[in-house]
């Protein structure tokens, strides 16, 4: 289970942070609010796996 766990969280996060860093380019410069949230998203991800796997 906790591979399977692995597998997701890490790419989820990933993902995450390329499309918060995609609504910051001028051309999605509407989104740059969506963004935001996206780095929060993914940054809670790899904490939470990060604390997860230090337990």
């Amino acid at each position: 289970m906790r591979k399977l766990i692995d597998q997701i969280a890490q790419p989820v996060a990933s993902l995450l942070f390329l499309a918060g860093s995609v609504m910051f380019l001028p051309a999605f410069a509407s989104m740059a609010v969506m963004g935001v949230w996206c780095f929060i998203g993914g940054s809670g991800i790899l904490f939470l796996h990060s604390v997860s796997a230090s337990a």
